[in-house]
């Protein structure tokens, strides 16, 4: 990663399947054999991200120190000489599904601490910056086009005619026509830590239902947001018009808190069409609600 292939072609048969040759040098041994390949590098999310990574090096579209932020997502059991922090993007309380952040810990002046991941496929998908003030500039400027803008939305939600869109659109805009000594109000980048691996994480996101499916015992199902551990949050009503909170774990299981104290659970619930059950009521819940969401 450290230094750029002059010959990326003459490269490729070095590297194993699946492997962003772009990062690899002629003395790295961390790169790891076909059979000791990890599950998360052969996710869609990671796929994505690899393909990615080869072009927009190809393209001569990163850096050394760009690089350099990069190789401890690729090679996370290595040892590495620069530290980073991986986090959630986010517009307002909006956080997208498949964009993320590189930061450098800790930052350091003049350097390229920030490398900016936005999936595409016909363009770079990946950015450096020196500052969140950078950052933000590409952002204006990325929302003063409408063709960008439109592209960029699709990675909040595949439906233009959506709430969350429109809420995006509405904040990019705003930010588009704000004078240039301005500051955002609100997220505009960074959005939290994302705990564990990125790609593990960005991908078993991906397969959580963007549009709610039906649970029984609930209506006017919502998609809210996304927790800070990175789940999406829904909310349904429950009959007698307690509003339920809820998201599914890493197993499809379906754990709710209704604004009247009541905990919720139904086990396989992404395949189940058994009502949910309460677990405990508002008298007996104690400390347990804290833990919910």
């Amino acid at each position: 990663m450290r230094t750029q292939l002059d010959n990326l072609a003459s490269q490729t048969a070095l590297i194993p399947a699946g492997e962003p040759h772009a990062l690899n040098t002629s003395n790295d041994s961390s790169t790891p054999s076909p059979e000791t390949v990890p599950a998360w590098k052969t996710s869609s999310t990671y796929k994505t991200f690899s393909k990615a990574l080869r072009r927009d090096s190809a393209h001569h579209a990163l850096s050394p120190q760009g690089k350099e932020l990069i190789r401890p997502l690729v090679y996370p059991d290595a040892s590495h000489d620069t530290k980073v922090q991986t986090q959630y993007f986010g517009v307002g309380d909006v956080r997208a599904n498949d964009i993320f952040m590189i930061r450098r810990e800790p930052v350091v002046p003049g350097k390229t601490n920030f490398v900016l991941y936005i999936p595409e496929k016909h363009t770079d998908s990946l950015r450096e910056f020196k500052t969140t003030q950078e950052v933000q500039q590409y952002l204006k400027e990325l929302a003063q086009d409408p063709v960008a803008l439109e592209a960029f939305l699709k990675h909040f939600d595949s439906d233009p005619n959506s709430d969350t869109v429109k809420k995006v659109k509405q904040l990019m805009l705003a930010w588009a026509s704000s004078p240039d000594d301005s500051v955002p109000e609100g997220t505009l980048g960074e959005a939290g830590n994302i705990l564990g691996n990125v790609f593990e994480q960005l991908h078993r996101f991906s397969q959580e239902p963007k549009t709610p499916i039906d649970v029984n015992g609930l209506s006017d199902l919502k998609r809210i947001g996304v927790s800070h551990l990175g789940f999406a949050i829904y909310s349904g009503v429950r009959p007698d018009g307690e509003v339920v909170t809820y998201k599914y774990d890493a197993s499809g299981s379906l754990t709710g808190l209704g604004n009247k104290g009541n905990l919720y659970y139904l086990k396989d619930a992404l395949t189940s069409n058994k009502p949910i059950v309460l677990l405990q009521s508002e008298n007996s819940l104690g400390g347990a609600h804290q833990r919910c969401l």
